[in-house]
């Protein structure tokens, strides 16, 4: 099961010497692995996660630091005993590693991504430490960032076989006025020994709209799929694979809709053979149906709806960029009063909790995965290591927020050089691919934010994907509709 891993953690920061930024005024990319000498040698303090260190001094927003995270934390032999364990981070701005017991679990670069890291043989009984590294290098955005831990982390404790974490997909499709269907799938990570799923689908006060009628068995993955997902979703590397799916017949659901936000609680549960619950997890579901015509606008449920949209970045301004749901939810009732219905979130993945409170204030989301491509637009961004990364952090933003009810557009770049300098016609190729490897039954529609559309290499791009974006470019739209 999953738990909330916020507290009891201490900080450290330590500057960056202005010496190891640059070789012969070339930048260099500096390792978290090469700071952890330092690590028991800085003083920490006490600090709650999500936590911004940027923000404590905002007479150097953009310092040159390192940031050290600590936790001590208690297992017990049970917990341990044949168990699997794992950490699992929303968000670590940017290019950190993470520790635990003194052994490397793994490291990520991006600093929007959901990562996670099986940890089973690396903890023991007793005390366990886990330590953090971020390196901050300015300049690693165009934007206020934060830096550090500035989302949720979460522990999680299961049995050997357990649901793959982000690993359920719904999909709800209109029949007729009345009639509905839901496709549900769930991944199994683990040996299948008698072990069964069960699905419900209820209101928020718990009344069942559907549920299995049978025990659904998991089915193996094959060899490739197993191969294929090793390799490119985090924390399920050491085990066997496997899948169940199942059909709902839906009558009368209630809409979710921007006026009446209304979505259901679909949950899935993992039992053993013995008929014991070993895993669960819980996501909200929508019935929903939309599309966009060149000529008549978006349409959601039927009626044409003009979409009044504000492009969102992450951060809080004096709060600096520590996920707060309640700040969150105080910058949407401002902007749905402005008339605004409908958010791009500015240039990256948000938290998952942007997505569930979008769900449930009736905003539509254009949700949005990377500023840049393989050329950077600063000296230490994400371009740096786009090439090696960008197949990883796709799929784990897809897979964690594909079931959203709010959720109509996958942006898979803002203002992209690459589009018309460089390799951008492959990379749409490949993202878009990505994108319907993962999301094949187009609960939100591929499109780019792209200020490049009056070239021909952006306009090959274009081709590729299912709804054009346009910034700045008023002039063309009538010439290319």
């Amino acid at each position: 099961m999953k738990t909330l891993f916020n507290n009891g953690w201490n900080f450290a920061e330590l500057q960056i010497e202005s010496n190891l930024m640059y070789n012969e005024k070339e930048p260099v990319l500096l390792q978290p692995e090469s700071f952890l000498s330092k690590a028991e040698l800085l003083k920490y303090n006490k600090v709650t996660l999500p936590h911004d260190w940027m923000i404590s001094n905002t007479n150097a927003l953009y310092r040159n630091s390192v940031g050290f995270y600590k936790k001590q934390f208690e297992l017990s032999e049970e917990q341990i005993q044949n168990k699997h364990n794992a950490i699992r981070f929303e968000g670590v701005y940017m290019n950190s590693a993470v520790w635990i017991n003194g052994n490397l679990a793994g490291t990520w670069k991006y600093g929007y991504a959901t990562f996670e890291f099986d940890i089973s043989d690396l903890v023991k009984a007793g005390t366990n430490e886990i330590l953090v590294i971020a390196v901050y290098q300015d300049c690693n955005t165009r934007w206020y960032s934060g830096a550090g831990i500035f989302r949720d982390v979460h522990f999680i404790s299961t049995e050997k076989t357990f649901l793959v974490s982000d690993g359920t997909y719904i999909v709800n499709k209109k029949i007729d006025d009345t009639n509905w269907t839901t496709d549900f799938s769930a991944e199994i990570a683990g040996k299948i020994d008698g072990h069964y799923i069960k699905t419900t689908i209820a209101t928020k006060d718990g009344t069942i709209l559907a549920e299995s009628s049978q025990k659904i068995i998991p089915q193996a993955y094959s060899i490739e799929e197993t191969e294929y997902l090793h390799k490119t979703v985090c924390g399920i590397k050491n085990y066997e694979l496997s899948k169940t799916t199942e059909t709902f017949k839906i009558q009368n659901p209630v809409l979710w809709d921007i006026e009446n936000p209304y979505f259901y609680i679909a949950k899935t549960q993992l039992f053993d053979k013995n008929d014991k619950l070993i895993d669960c997890f819980t996501e909200h579901c929508g019935y929903k149906s939309f599309y966009f015509d060149k000529n008549n606008g978006f349409f959601l449920n039927g009626r044409h709806v003009k979409i009044f949209g504000a492009c969102e970045h992450h951060d809080f301004g004096a709060l600096g960029s520590a996920f707060n749901k309640y700040a969150l939810k105080r910058r949407f009732l401002k902007l749905k009063k402005m008339g605004i219905n409908a958010i791009r979130c500015s240039h990256n993945p948000p938290a998952k909790d942007w997505m569930n409170l979008a769900d449930e204030m009736g905003l539509l989301i254009d949700d949005e995965a990377f500023d840049m491509w393989e050329k950077p637009k600063t000296q230490f961004d994400y371009g740096n290591y786009f090439k090696e990364w960008h197949e990883r952090d796709a799929i784990s933003w897809v897979r964690r927020d594909r079931n959203h009810p709010s959720l109509i557009m996958w942006s898979i770049g803002n203002e992209i050089y690459d589009t018309h300098i460089g390799n951008g016609l492959e990379i749409t190729k490949t993202l878009s691919k990505i994108v319907r490897q993962h999301d094949p039954q187009k609960n939100a529609l591929i499109t780019i934010a792209s200020n490049y559309m009056m070239t021909d290499g952006a306009q090959e791009c274009a081709k590729e994907i299912e709804v054009v974006g346009y910034n700045y470019l008023e002039r063309l739209y009538d010439e290319h509709h």
